[in-house]
């Protein structure tokens, strides 16, 4: 996948319901900037701060166009959005936090992202 992900200039994902957004976060994890919609969950948990992408919580055409575009027209920005996203999965993809995560979710409780 990652001659693939090289070639893109962004991402743009649009979703109802993804509890885990592979998609997005695969992207990320090779500095693609992602603008995404989720009207239900799975991206708005792990993408969070928009210093990590751009992230809509309404299906909104006109807006996810708008920030793809905005990306596009400013290469510095997207490519400081693509290495903070690269970052987060990093630190989302910790051994120690898939531990803490599923230990968690075998307790009977909730996984969620880092901080």
């Amino acid at each position: 996948m990652a001659p693939l992900y090289q070639s893109l200039d962004l991402l743009v994902f649009n979703t109802d319901w993804d509890a885990f957004p592979t998609t997005p976060l695969e992207a990320m994890s090779h500095a693609v900037p992602v603008v995404a919609s989720s009207a239900h969950g799975g991206p708005v948990e792990r993408i969070s701060d928009p210093q990590f992408g751009v992230l809509l919580t309404t299906h909104d055409e006109a807006a996810l166009a708008a920030g793809a575009i905005a990306l596009l027209r400013d290469p510095a920005a997207a490519r400081r959005l693509g290495e903070a996203g690269r970052d987060r999965v990093a630190d989302l993809c910790t051994l120690e936090t898939t531990v803490t995560a599923y230990e968690r979710l075998l307790a009977g409780g909730s996984i969620t992202a880092p901080n």
